[in-house]
């Protein structure tokens, strides 16, 4: 990740730093877990702004990850950045452009607000390789309705920004 302090610190533009996929292995995501630890105790923080570099926000967790033996960490680790994105108590934006699927539609969609160029795709397409979205199947209910996130987490479907905001992605 690349983390960028704007306006004498009080925003803080972190960036997902590996085009074009910006795949989020755990790698990524302990380096994301470090940021928001790191923001709990930054003063004046007042907004911290995710985007993908390159032409992509996130194409979501990492295929190889999945595998047996090496999921439960992966699944561990994402699980627990959220719980980190939640204690840093930080304002946090999605500037989405691109592609932003599976894990990433999720670490998007748990921000405060999300931004999605007229480009971008949303989805859940991890039930095509037999991957269930534990975090989208609840957060995506809360945010844009029961039906919306079964539609996403079943169908593997993707929806344009427009589809999205019309929805209350």
């Amino acid at each position: 990740v690349r983390l960028e302090a704007l306006d004498e610190g009080r925003i803080w533009r972190l960036r997902l730093a590996r085009p074009k996929g910006n795949i989020l292995d755990t790698e990524m995501v302990a380096a994301l877990s470090d940021v928001f630890v790191r923001a709990r105790g930054a003063a004046g923080l007042k907004a911290i702004v995710l985007e993908g570099d390159g032409p992509h926000f996130s194409f979501g967790a990492s295929v190889e990850e999945h595998l047996p033996g090496r999921c439960d960490a992966m699944i561990r680790g994402f699980h627990a950045l959220f719980g980190r994105i939640l204690d840093a108590s930080v304002v946090t934006l999605a500037a989405v452009r691109g592609q932003c699927l599976g894990g990433g539609l999720e670490l998007a969609a748990f921000c405060h607000r999300v931004f999605a160029s007229p480009d971008a795709r949303l989805g859940q397409p991890e039930i095509v390789l037999g991957v269930f979205a534990p975090v989208a199947s609840i957060l995506l209910a809360e945010r844009a309705g029961r039906g919306v996130a079964e539609d996403l987490c079943v169908s593997g479907r993707t929806i344009t920004a427009e589809e999205a905001l019309r929805v209350g992605l």
